[in-house]
């Protein structure tokens, strides 16, 4: 973990706690067969891009 802060920043390392709401809805889905909603789909989109948005890098 050290490794991963000390090259990639520990903000980069907090990122885990937004991506794992999506892993655990697709685990949901696949293994549980739980129903595909539109509603958690966009929330799923914004965390990924809210994810994207804050690792853009701005050019000099």
């Amino acid at each position: 973990m050290f490794a991963v802060i000390s090259s990639a920043a520990p903000t980069f390392l907090s990122y885990i706690n937004y991506v794992i709401p999506v892993v655990a809805y697709f685990t949901g889905v696949l293994l549980l067969g739980e129903a595909i909603e539109w509603h958690s789909l966009a929330a799923m989109i914004l965390i990924i891009l809210g994810i994207g948005l804050t690792r853009k890098r701005v050019a000099d």
